[in-house]
């Protein structure tokens, strides 16, 4: 329990696991929440949303008063919402090998890291995503506990964290989502892994420019 993010609420776990068990029975349009079956008036910006992908704003509009653990992919600052929270303040970092994460991030995005391209830095550029998420300025301006932990060891993670909150009174087996909507990834097929100078040089590039990574 008290689990908020912006990829849902654990106040709406259970229904939700309903909905994707059904949904993944067939294409039914009652198998959708109501929030993403209706046409939002801002459909530009809400509407890949639903109550399992919360937008920011409305994440704030809720307010954090009653979670124990938030899970967000908003910039670096917004966890500045919690600088004077009445209670102590622990932040969990997923943290990932380099490569791995550029790679993954390519394959989210549907592009592929081109090896024979001479131009390295274009390369990183398409394929990854917002930058902003992590910053070494978490630790110098707010006073709290930063951890990492090995994102590979995720289950282990989870397991840890579920002897640290409440657990729901009512329980549903979990429905996977995915958040790869492209193909799934073939590491086998990327270049950069059997390329070993491009691979430091790429390596030594993300080590630079990203505080995630140094």
């Amino acid at each position: 329990e008290h689990v908020c993010g912006h990829k849902g609420y654990s106040y709406d776990a259970f229904r939700a696991d309903v909905r994707y068990h059904a949904k993944n029975r067939g294409p039914d349009p009652d198998h959708y929440d109501l929030y993403s079956r209706r046409k939002h008036p801002n459909e530009e910006k809400y509407g890949l949303y639903s109550r399992d992908r919360v937008p920011f704003d409305i994440m704030d509009e809720i307010g954090y008063e009653d979670c124990d653990w938030v899970s967000t992919e908003a910039s670096w600052d917004f966890w500045g919402t919690f600088r004077n929270w009445p209670f102590p303040v622990e932040l969990h970092v997923p943290c990932r090998e380099p490569i791995d994460f550029l790679l993954s991030q390519c394959n989210h995005k549907g592009e592929e890291f081109d090896c024979q391209n001479p131009d390295v830095e274009a390369e990183i550029t398409k394929c990854s995503l917002k930058n902003d998420r992590f910053s070494l300025q978490l630790q110098s301006e707010f006073d709290f506990s930063l951890k990492c932990f090995d994102y590979s060891q995720f289950d282990e993670y989870t397991a840890l964290m579920e002897g640290h909150l409440t657990q729901r009174r009512y329980k549903l087996e979990y429905a996977f989502r995915s958040n790869n909507m492209i193909a799934p990834r073939k590491k086998k097929e990327e270049c950069l892994w059997n390329n070993p100078d491009l691979l430091k040089t790429v390596n030594s590039y993300l080590q630079r420019t990203s505080d995630y990574h140094e």
